[in-house]
């Protein structure tokens, strides 16, 4: 059963102590917990409801839903959706390469802000092209950011900020944002969530259309719910709904919902005009479970750096990378249409001023005001629950990557 839309706020609560076991959060490793019509597209008056996808499953047309989605000519249809993904790739490679060269302690390549620039532009469709604009002047501001701090030498977080530079193997700017998480997770949404809303606006949703969506999410037809398959394994938005994702199909997470709508948007464009509305609310479903799957991570990131405050010797450059992917997922929402989400811009602007992440940033707080952020980012977790109805039992299960 649905619950009503609600746009709560939350005021703080106390800080409780975590006795989970949580990952550090990098996108490259993940650490397994011990315990084990012809016109209709989106709804343009509402926007998704938190428990939109709750009933995609289902048909009210009179066709029987497949379990799997088949999709022979999945290459051909979401080519410009694969091709966004292998530019997005050479974009970020460089920065972990330096990453892995600061993390042997050796000498890291050159990167220039000119050259990620033209990685942001290269191919047709390109990054830059598809980004919103609001992000993608973040985006450029962080290219010579990345620059200036990766000639800088050695990052020391301060109150007020001096110079960015290496904090760990991650590159800072003075603000303490880790810019290549910033950059990076922003752009699953502000670019690829960006993109796939307009592949649904471009006409009539057809079948390849949803093929465009897999692709954009970061899944593949065979719907690995895996992060770390061999073959075909779930990347980008996909990757981390898998991570949130318990894998039991008795309690289907934002992955499995995901996925059931896909194949209910398929299925349902493929009957024809009389399954127009159960199209529509997959879609919409589709979109509400990317969205809420991102929040969570963010449920997730904020425990993670909760946790590793509470100890005593903090990793403050694993606390600020955890930050940075956190504020990218937050951010990267403000500016996409209001009717094509949950989260408003007012809320999303209330969440990055609590946690340090509206203008001017001040990520470096994390660290010369740990015990303020503890609880800030406690009181912010506690928002996130309101605004998509999440359950107790899933916030716990938001602080687990599966």
């Amino acid at each position: 059963m649905s619950r009503p839309l609600r746009f709560l706020t939350v005021g703080s609560l106390a800080l409780v102590p975590m006795v989970l076991a949580l990952a550090c959060g990098d996108d490259t490793q993940v650490t397994l917990p011990k315990d084990g019509g012809a016109d209709a597209t989106l709804s343009a008056e509402t926007g998704p409801t938190p428990d939109a996808a709750v009933d995609a499953p289902a048909s009210t047309c009179g066709i029987v839903i497949p379990t799997t989605y088949d999709s022979p000519q999945y290459d051909q249809n979401a080519a410009d959706e694969l091709a966004l993904r292998a530019r997005f790739d050479a974009l970020t490679q460089p920065m972990k390469d330096i990453e892995s060269a600061l993390a042997d302690a050796g000498a890291p390549p050159a990167l220039t802000a000119a050259q990620l620039r033209a990685l942001d532009i290269a191919g047709t469709p390109n990054l830059k092209g598809v980004t919103t604009a609001s992000y993608q002047a973040k985006v450029d501001a962080w290219f010579d950011d990345y620059e200036a701090g990766l000639g800088a030498g050695a990052y020391t977080p301060a109150d007020p900020p001096t110079t960015g530079g290496s904090y760990g193997k991650y590159i800072m700017n003075a603000r303490g944002v880790d810019l290549r998480q910033a950059i990076e997770k922003g752009l699953y949404v502000a670019a690829f969530y960006n993109h796939a809303l307009a592949a649904v606006a471009a006409g009539a949703p057809t079948e390849a259309t949803v093929d465009k969506l897999v692709a954009a999410w970061g899944a593949h037809p065979s719907f690995q719910n895996n992060q770390n398959a061999t073959q075909n394994k779930d990347v980008n938005s996909a990757g981390y709904a898998a991570r949130r994702d318990s894998k039991d199909p008795l309690k289907p997470g934002p992955y499995q919902r995901g996925k059931a709508a896909l194949i209910k948007a398929k299925a349902s464009i493929a009957a024809g005009a009389k399954c127009n509305a159960d199209r529509d609310a997959a879609l919409k479903a589709f979109f509400a479970e990317w969205e809420k799957a991102t929040y969570a991570t963010v449920v997730f990131y904020y425990a993670d750096i909760v946790a590793k405050l509470s100890v005593g010797s903090p990793d403050y450059p694993g606390i600020l990378h955890s930050w940075g992917e956190s504020l990218g997922f937050v951010a990267g929402f403000k500016g996409l249409p209001q009717d094509k989400r949950i989260i408003t811009d007012a809320q999303i602007d209330a969440l990055l001023a609590k946690t340090y992440g509206a203008d001017p940033i001040q990520g470096y707080k994390l660290v010369t005001a740990s015990i303020e952020a503890a609880g800030k980012l406690t009181s912010a977790t506690a928002d996130i629950k309101a605004i998509y109805g999440f359950s107790d039992a899933e916030m716990e299960s938001f602080k687990k990557n599966f």
